[in-house]
């Protein structure tokens, strides 16, 4: 895609810009993704960029700005590169260092996966008095390496910087939900700050869209869809670490299920108050949830006595006998429908120098099946969900910067997504 140059006010639409490079007689490295210049002062918002000398870049000339919001700058180094988010400064010629560096920018809620470059990199002095916002931003290097001033170590009080640095790499792991309701599995970007060990997802108003669960103090927070603002619905003195979710009522509406360490609760919707579940010690961290006997409700799969036991949501809610299988923790086991028939199935892998094995008990069941042999853990996983729009659950798994899908955890890992993706 070539550069979008010059855009005045107004506002740069959601855009994929990437391997913008070209050199000059002088070698000089041009390649922008997206650009403002002569008193522009565009809105860059929700674009994804990846291999440019700089994906936004500002001349420096006075009142000149940006706005650059809800991007993702994905991590792919070429030659002669700069900061990812550039603002020139008017002296030094060819080099863009010193003068004027444009009036106030504000880059805010990003997520940048590039290391060993500037994420931001101011080459002036903001005309007027500016101040130069970097804030809400997600970074996977320090402070002083994401933000950079030309004149020093020390950031100017005229640029103010904060958000998650040295942060981990976001792509490791995805949240999924089918958030469109097409019956598919949807992996979740957002404007939002909330990292993905501060959600959970469920479909709390019943209506086939997953919708966005987060605690912020005692207070109990939905995005309807992943795409509305926060709205409480609920509170609780209760942390979020010892909840899950899940369906427990069977109303088709996603319950918040509470392990407190000496008893189980329940509330129905997420909007109702704490019910007593069942008695028992376990918490969260020794428990795994899935639809075991297919009656669209969820159940709780524990160890007890080295056996798998399951309480179930339409019996008493006492432990009952699963299958064969004998294990002393839950660790390393994953809950899916690996087969598509209405049921949860148990899967794990087990690993040698030789690589790995990804083994399923069906419906937690029958003795180990051999899914796939594979070249990592099954822990490994970006993210295992329904990716293809058949029923049975599937594997996403990087390969470089791009996903892998096995469909059903057996097949051979084809390429799913269209373009790099960090």
């Amino acid at each position: 895609m070539s550069a979008t140059e010059d855009l005045g006010e107004g506002s740069c639409p959601a855009q994929f810009h990437h391997d913008n490079e070209e050199r000059n007689e002088s070698q000089s490295s041009f390649g922008y993704g997206s650009g403002s210049g002569s008193d522009a002062y565009p809105l860059i918002e929700a674009n994804t960029f990846l291999a440019n000398v700089h994906s936004i870049v500002g001349d420096g000339t006075a009142r000149t700005g940006y706005l650059a919001y809800d991007n993702i700058f994905l991590s792919k180094v070429i030659s002669g590169s700069g900061g990812d988010v550039d603002m020139h400064g008017t002296g030094g010629g060819s080099s863009h260092v010193g003068g004027n560096g444009g009036t106030e920018v504000e880059v805010a809620r990003n997520t940048f996966l590039r290391t060993g470059k500037p994420n931001f990199d101011l080459r002036g002095t903001p005309c007027s008095g500016a101040i130069d916002h970097f804030h809400d931003n997600v970074a996977l290097q320090g402070l002083h390496e994401a933000v950079s001033w030309w004149a020093g170590f020390t950031l100017p009080p005229f640029l103010q910087a904060s958000g998650k640095f040295d942060a981990p790499n976001p792509t490791q792991k995805f949240g999924v939900g089918d958030f469109d309701g097409d019956g598919d599995d949807r992996r979740f970007l957002s404007a939002k700050t909330q990292t993905i060990d501060q959600l959970l997802f469920g479909d709390f108003d019943g209506d086939g869209r997953t919708d966005v669960f987060t605690q912020i103090g005692n207070v109990w927070m939905v995005s309807w869809g992943g795409i509305s603002p926060w709205q409480k619905i609920n509170e609780s003195t209760a942390r979020m670490k010892d909840f899950a979710i899940g369906d427990f009522v069977g109303d088709r509406r996603s319950d918040v299920f509470f392990a407190r360490g000496d008893q189980w609760f329940v509330s129905d919707g997420g909007v109702g108050p704490f019910v007593p579940y069942a008695t028992s010690s376990k918490k969260i961290t020794e428990l795994r949830f899935g639809d075991f006997d297919g009656d669209g409700k969820t159940d709780v799969l524990g160890v007890v006595d080295d056996q798998w036991m399951v309480v179930y949501a339409n019996q008493e809610h006492t432990w009952k006998p699963l299958g064969p299988q004998f294990f002393n923790t839950v660790d390393g086991l994953i809950v899916a429908d690996f087969d598509g028939n209405g049921r949860a199935d148990i899967a794990t892998s087990s690993c040698s120098i030789r690589g790995c094995e990804w083994k399923v008990s069906y419906d937690g069941k029958s003795d180990w099946a051999t899914l796939r042999s594979a070249d990592r853990s099954l822990s490994e996983a970006a993210a295992i969900g329904r990716f293809d729009g058949k029923r049975a659950a599937d594997v996403l798994l990087w390969h470089n910067d791009y996903l892998d899908i096995a469909t059903g955890g057996a097949g051979a890992p084809q390429r799913h997504s269209r373009q790099d993706m960090r």
